[in-house]
C-alpha cells in the first residue's frame, strides 16, 4: 500500500513538471507573437506545439488569432478541420465544422479543400434538404474549381459518383417492379447524371478522353452530335493551352512567369470565368506579390464588375499583401464603386494606416485616394453640409500624419495643402482660408521651387484678382532658387498684357537687377565648382602616379627577391658562361656559312674562383636548391586536431598568438610558415592535443589579434571555392549599408519579419565593413516579408538595397595544361594567338643546320590536289638564284 502511495505520488509530480514545461513553452511562443504579431512562422510554431499537446481551446485560440491577421494555407485548414471533425459529434459542433469549410474555401483556391468539404456534406447527409445542400456544395466547387485544367476533374469526378450512387438506390431489382412516380425519378436522375458528363466534357480538362470513353460505355444509346462536338472544341482547346500547363509542371511552386504567359494568352481568348480561375491558381502559389494581385484587381475592377466576386477578393489582396498601398487603394475605390456605407469605408482606411509602409509617398497616395472620396461625397448644393467638415477634417489628419515624414521622406503633405486650396476656393468660395494654406506653403513647404510659386500664381489667375498676381510673381521670383527667370518671365508678360506702362517699368526694373544678381552668383557657383573639379582630377592624378609607383616598386621588388633566389638555388656548375674571351678560336662554319652550334662542354678548368658566400656553403648542398621558406614535414594523421590560421600581421609574435586560443586546449605545436629571409608570411598553423580542441578554436575565428582580426578554418587540402549558385529564396543579399552598422544592429533590423537563420555581414581582411550582407531566414516567406519591408529604407544617408540571393554560377578555373598550351615557344609559331600578340620578328632562333625537314601539304583547290612537296635547303635555293 505504501509503495502504491509512492507510484502515486511520482506521477503526480512527473504530471506536474509536464504541465510547468508545457505553460513556460506556450508562455514563451505567445510572447514571440505579442512583440510581433505579423510573425508568421511565430505563429506555425505555436500552432504546431499546442497540436502535439493535445490543448484544443488553447490550440483553437492561437489559429483563430492566426486567421485575423493572415489568411490560412490549405494545409493548415485541412489540419484544423481534421482536428474538429473528430471530436464533432452534436449539430452544434457539425455546424462549426461547416463554417470552417466556408472560411477556408474564401483564402485560396483548392481542389483538396472542397473535396473534403463535399465529403464532409454527404456525411450530414439525412433528408431530402440535406442532399440539395449536398448538391450546393458541389456546384459551388464546380464553379470554383471546376476549371483547374490540371485537377477540376477530381471535382466532376466526385460530383458524377455522388449523383451514380443515388442513381444505384433508385434502380429496383426488375422494371416491372417500379412504380411510374419511381420511374419519373430514375429518368430525372439519370437525366442529371448525364448533364454532368455534358457539362464536363464542355470543359478543357486533363484526362476528358478517358470521360469520353466513360459516358459512352455509360450511355445506353449514341451520344448526341451536340455533346461530341462541345467535346471536340474543348479537346482542340486542351492542344492549345497544353503547352502552358506543362510549363507549371516544372518547379513547385510553379514559376510566376509561367502564370504571366498563360493569363496573357487567355486575356486575348477573352473567357471571363476562365481568367479568374487562372488568376486564383497564380495567387494561389504566388500569394505574397503585389503586382500579381494588383493586375488580377485591376481585371476585376474594369472587365469583371461583379460585387460577389470583386470585392471577397480586394479583401484578401490587402489581407494578403497588407504593406502594399497600390492594393489598399483600390480597395477603397471597390467600396466606393458598389456604393458601400460611409462607416465600411473609412474602417477600411484606418486598417490601411494601420499596415505600416515604408515609404511615405504611399500613405499620401493613400490620403489623397481616400479625400477624392470624401470629395465626390460631398453635396456642394447645400450650403451647410456635415460632409464639408468632415472632408475638412480628413485633410488636417493628412497634413499632420504626412507631416512626421518631413524629416525622412521629404515634403509630402504641400500637394493635399494645394488640393485642399483649391477646393475651398472653387467649391466654397472662401479665398481667405486658401490663401492662408498658400502662405503656409510658401513660408514651410517648397518655397525655393519656382513650380510651387507658379502653381500659387495660376491659383491667383483663376480665383484672385491682379494685386495678388502681381504680388505672388515678385516675392516668388526672389524665393526661387533654381529658375527664378519662369517668375520674371510671367510677371513681364502679364504686365505687358494687362498692366500699364508704369507697372511694366517698375516690374522690367526689378526683373533686370535680381536677375544679374543671380547670374553673377552662378558664375561664382560655376567658378567654385570647376576648381572644385580641377582640384580632384589632380588628387586623382597624384593618386593614380602613386599607385602606380607603389606597383612599379612592388614589382621591383618581387624581381629583386626572385633574383636573389634564383641567385641562391643555382649550383655553381649551372652559372651562364661569361662573354668569349679575345683571341678565342672562331666557331666553324658549314657549307652555307651558317654557324656549327658547339657541343656542350665539360666545366671550365679555368672558371673564376666563388664567391665567398657561396664557398662557405656544404659540398653536400651545392647541387640541390635550398627549400623556399622554412619546411615542415606534413603529417595528414594530425590535421583534425590542426586549425589553419591566417590574416595575421606579419610582426605578429608567437606568445600573442598561444595566448588567445590556450583556453581552448592544449596547444601541442604552433607552425609559422617564414620565407627563404626567416620573414612571418602572415599564416600559421596551430596543433592541438585532440580533434575537440581544434573544433572549440574554430569558435574563436575573426578574433583580434593585436587590432587584426584572425581567420581560423580547418586544416584541409587546398579546394577551390565552392558556392551554392542560383535562387535562393530564403537569403537576401544587403547593399548600402552604413558601414558603421554592427552585425548585431542588422540581425535586430532584420529578425522582427520572420525567424533568422544566419545574418553574415561582409568585411575586409582588416575587419572593416564592406556594407554588405547576406540575410538568411528559415523560410522563404519570412524573406519575402523582408524583402518588401526594407528594400529602398532609408538608415541615415544610406538607402537599403534588397534583393533575393542569386549568384551566378562560376566557370571552371582553366587548367595549368590548357594554360601552358597558349603559349608558343621562343621562334616556334604564330604570335597572333599569344598572350602578347604579333612580335616585332617572327625569326626562329634555332640554327637552321640543326632544323629538321618538315613537309607542308598544299590546300585542295577543285577537284585536283598536288602532292606532298619537300622542303627546299639552301643550296637549293643558291642553284635556282643562279640559274635565273
Amino acid at each position: 500500500e505504501d509503495k502504491t502511495m509512492s507510484d502515486d505520488s511520482s506521477d503526480s509530480e512527473s504530471d506536474a513538471n509536464e504541465d510547468a514545461e508545457e505553460l513556460r513553452q506556450t508562455e514563451e511562443l505567445a510572447g514571440k507573437i505579442q512583440a510581433n504579431p505579423y510573425d508568421y512562422q511565430g505563429h506555425l510554431n505555436l500552432i504546431k506545439y499546442l497540436r502535439g499537446t493535445g490543448n484544443l481551446d488553447k490550440l483553437r485560440a492561437a489559429r483563430e488569432a492566426m486567421s485575423k491577421i493572415f489568411p490560412l494555407t490549405p494545409e493548415l485548414w485541412l489540419d484544423w478541420i481534421k482536428d474538429e471533425s473528430q471530436l464533432a459529434d452534436t449539430d452544434d459542433e457539425k455546424d462549426h465544422v461547416v463554417k470552417l469549410f466556408e472560411r477556408g474555401v474564401k483564402d485560396y483556391l483548392s481542389v483538396a479543400l472542397w473535396l473534403e468539404f463535399a465529403q464532409f456534406s454527404i456525411g450530414l447527409m439525412s433528408t431530402e434538404s440535406s442532399m440539395e445542400k449536398i448538391r450546393e456544395v458541389f456546384e459551388r466547387a464546380v464553379t470554383a474549381a471546376g476549371l483547374h485544367v490540371s485537377q477540376g476533374a477530381l471535382i466532376w469526378e466526385a460530383y458524377r459518383e455522388f449523383e451514380l450512387a443515388l442513381l444505384a438506390t433508385m434502380q429496383p431489382p426488375s422494371e416491372g417492379l417500379m412504380s411510374s412516380e419511381q420511374s419519373e425519378m430514375y429518368v430525372s436522375q439519370r437525366n442529371r447524371v448525364y448533364n454532368i458528363f455534358k457539362r464536363q466534357l464542355s470543359v478543357p480538362l486533363l484526362g476528358m478522353e478517358g470521360t469520353f470513353k466513360e459516358l459512352q460505355e455509360w450511355s445506353e444509346t449514341s451520344i448526341e452530335p451536340a455533346v461530341e462536338q462541345q467535346y471536340k472544341k474543348a479537346k482542340a482547346k486542351l492542344g492549345k493551352i497544353k503547352e502552358y500547363e506543362d510549363s507549371l509542371l516544372v518547379g513547385e511552386p510553379p514559376a510566376l512567369q509561367s502564370y504571366l504567359s498563360y493569363l496573357d494568352f487567355e486575356e486575348k481568348e477573352g473567357d471571363p470565368a476562365r481568367i479568374q480561375c487562372l488568376y486564383e491558381r497564380a495567387v494561389a502559389d504566388h500569394c505574397l506579390v503585389p503586382d500579381l494581385w494588383k493586375r488580377y484587381m485591376t481585371y476585376l475592377d474594369l472587365k469583371l464588375k461583379v460585387e460577389a466576386a470583386v470585392l471577397p477578393c480586394h479583401e484578401r489582396s490587402v489581407r494578403n499583401c497588407p504593406w502594399s498601398a497600390d492594393l489598399w487603394t483600390s480597395y477603397l475605390k471597390a467600396l466606393e464603386r458598389f456604393h458601400h456605407p460611409h462607416i465600411k469605408i473609412k474602417e477600411a482606411m484606418e486598417q490601411a494606416l494601420q499596415a505600416g509602409f515604408s515609404a511615405g509617398q504611399d500613405y499620401q497616395e493613400l490620403w489623397l485616394t481616400y479625400l477624392d472620396y470624401l470629395r465626390r461625397r460631398v453635396d456642394w448644393s447645400k450650403e451647410d453640409s456635415s460632409d464639408v467638415e468632415d472632408l475638412r477634417k480628413a485633410f488636417e489628419g493628412a497634413i499632420d500624419h504626412l507631416g512626421q515624414y518631413y524629416e525622412t521622406h521629404g515634403d509630402l503633405y504641400s500637394s493635399v495643402m494645394k488640393y485642399w486650396a483649391q477646393l475651398e476656393a472653387k467649391f466654397c468660395n472662401n479665398i481667405a482660408k486658401s490663401r492662408e494654406l498658400w502662405n503656409e506653403i510658401t513660408n514651410h513647404g517648397r518655397a525655393s521651387n519656382a513650380q510651387t510659386w507658379l502653381d500659387y500664381a495660376n491659383f491667383e489667375r483663376l480665383y484672385g484678382d491682379d494685386k495678388h498676381l502681381r504680388k505672388v510673381l515678385l516675392k516668388g521670383m526672389y524665393a526661387s532658387m533654381d529658375w527664378p527667370e519662369t517668375l520674371g518671365d510671367m510677371l513681364i508678360k502679364f504686365e505687358r498684357e494687362e498692366g500699364s506702362l508704369e507697372t511694366l517699368d517698375v516690374a522690367t526694373e526689378k526683373y533686370t537687377a535680381h536677375i544679374g544678381r543671380v547670374m553673377a552668383k552662378r558664375e561664382l557657383a560655376a567658378a567654385k565648382e570647376a576648381a572644385k573639379e580641377a582640384q580632384m582630377n589632380e588628387q586623382k592624378k597624384l593618386a593614380k602616379a602613386e599607385k602606380k609607383a607603389e606597383k612599379v616598386a612592388a614589382r621591383t621588388k618581387k624581381e629583386t627577391e626572385e633574383k636573389e633566389q634564383m641567385e641562391t638555388e643555382v649550383a655553381p656548375e649551372h652559372k651562364k658562361p661569361g662573354k668569349r674571351k679575345a683571341g678565342a678560336q672562331e666557331p666553324n662554319l658549314d657549307l652555307d656559312g651558317f654557324k656549327v652550334p658547339v657541343p656542350p662542354s665539360s666545366k671550365s678548368t679555368d672558371q673564376p674562383e666563388e664567391p665567398p658566400h657561396k664557398k662557405a656553403k656544404d659540398d653536400a648542398d651545392e647541387t640541390s636548391a635550398r627549400p623556399h621558406g622554412e619546411h615542415v614535414e606534413h603529417d595528414p594523421a594530425k590535421d583534425e586536431q590542426t586549425v589553419f590560421l591566417s590574416n595575421l600581421l606579419y610582426d605578429a609574435k608567437e606568445e600573442a598568438i598561444k595566448d588567445i586560443f590556450k583556453d581552448t586546449g592544449t596547444i601541442e605545436e604552433l607552425r609559422m610558415v617564414r620565407d627563404f629571409k626567416g620573414r612571418f608570411k602572415g599564416f600559421a598553423y596551430l596543433v592541438f592535443s585532440n580533434r575537440m580542441e581544434a573544433e572549440a578554436a574554430l569558435k574563436l575565428d575573426r578574433t583580434p589579434i593585436e587590432g587584426r582580426p584572425v581567420f581560423v578554418s580547418k586544416c584541409n587540402k587546398k579546394k577551390e571555392f565552392t558556392f551554392q549558385p542560383g535562387l535562393e529564396k530564403n537569403k537576401l543579399f544587403v547593399k548600402n549599408i552604413p558601414f558603421s552598422m554592427t552585425q548585431e544592429e542588422l540581425e535586430e533590423l532584420f529578425k522582427k519579419y520572420g525567424d533568422l537563420k544566419e545574418v553574415r555581414l561582409v568585411t575586409y581582411r582588416n575587419g572593416h565593413s564592406k556594407g554588405i550582407a547576406y540575410v538568411e531566414y528559415t523560410n522563404e516567406t519570412a524573406a519575402t516579408i523582408a524583402l518588401v519591408q526594407t528594400d529602398g529604407m532609408q538608415l541615415g544617408k544610406q538607402v537599403l538595397s534588397v534583393a533575393i540571393s542569386n549568384p551566378p554560377a562560376r566557370g571552371a578555373r582553366q587548367s595549368e595544361t590548357q594554360r601552358t598550351a597558349q603559349v608558343a615557344s621562343l621562334g616556334g609559331g604564330p604570335k597572333e594567338t599569344g598572350l602578347r600578340g604579333r612580335g616585332r620578328t617572327q625569326v626562329s632562333l634555332m640554327p637552321r643546320v640543326i632544323q629538321r625537314s618538315t613537309n607542308t601539304q598544299e590546300p585542295k583547290s577543285g577537284s585536283s590536289s598536288k602532292e606532298e612537296a619537300q622542303g627546299l635547303s639552301n643550296a637549293d635555293f643558291r642553284h635556282l638564284l643562279l640559274n635565273k
